[in-house]
């Protein structure tokens, strides 16, 4: 009589038993194949999905009161700086945004060079958004005098150059005075619209010329009509000149 000895199976003895029981059909079943050939077939799998990013003030700067959110600073130029009030966005000042982009995945956007190219700047009437008007690209931007009376917000899409998926949804910061806004209450920019410092008002008596602000001791009279010039002094010489 013939002994039959049981044994157990390794899972790597098990997994080879398995594969060859896989494959022999297969070049069987082909008729196309000679016996004892292999097919092997390579296919593209999807890419692995996972979260979109998002912007963040700093690198260092990471909460969640963080998260949508820019840094912005500005280039006055050789304006004065006397009060608060000429801490404001200015005509002619240089506003940059910075950021950070946050990934749950740690995708990355080096120097922002990808999320940099979705910026738009954009003014509104007030800080709720109303009346918006397009007005440059880029990191950067130079206050018009168009831009006076208005708040200066811009529209960015965090995006990364790796990952999938690596484009979020835009984001619109509506006025970069403030933390509400997208900016910070913590810069040296007080909350408010663009400032024109040439914009002057001027009162006068009808038929004259005569600035009755700058002269304080001028007496008022009766029965008198006074008219008051809103102007724009183009050329910063402090005169009203045709044109402006």
């Amino acid at each position: 009589m013939q002994a039959t000895v049981k044994r157990r199976l390794t899972k790597v003895a098990l997994a080879l038993v398995v594969a060859g029981y896989c494959a022999a059909p297969a070049v069987a079943a082909n008729g196309n194949l000679k016996s004892g050939q292999w097919q092997i077939v390579s296919e593209q799998t999807g890419t692995i999905q996972g979260t979109v990013p998002w912007i963040t003030r700093a690198a260092d700067k990471t909460a969640d009161t963080d998260k949508d959110h820019v840094t912005v600073t500005i280039d006055r130029g050789d304006r004065k700086i006397v009060t608060e009030g000429d801490k404001q966005f200015h005509v002619g000042d240089k506003v940059t945004v910075n950021w950070a982009i946050g990934d749950t995945e740690g995708d990355l956007d080096t120097d922002n060079t990808a999320t940099k190219a979705t910026v738009k700047w954009v003014s509104f009437s007030d800080q709720n958004g109303s009346d918006p008007k397009d007005l440059g690209t880029g990191d950067s931007y130079e206050i018009q005098a168009a831009d006076a009376d208005r708040y200066i917000g811009i529209k960015i899409t965090p995006t990364t150059t790796t990952g999938d998926p690596a484009v979020a949804t835009e984001l619109l910061l509506k006025d970069l005075s403030t933390d509400a806004g997208g900016g910070s209450d913590d810069d040296e920019i007080p909350e408010g619209p663009v400032v024109d410092e040439n914009v002057h008002v001027v009162i006068h008596e009808k038929d004259s010329n005569t600035n009755l602000l700058k002269n304080s001791g001028t007496t008022l009279k009766t029965n008198t009509t006074y008219q008051v010039l809103l102007w724009s002094d183009k050329n910063g010489n402090g005169t009203y000149d045709a044109g402006e």
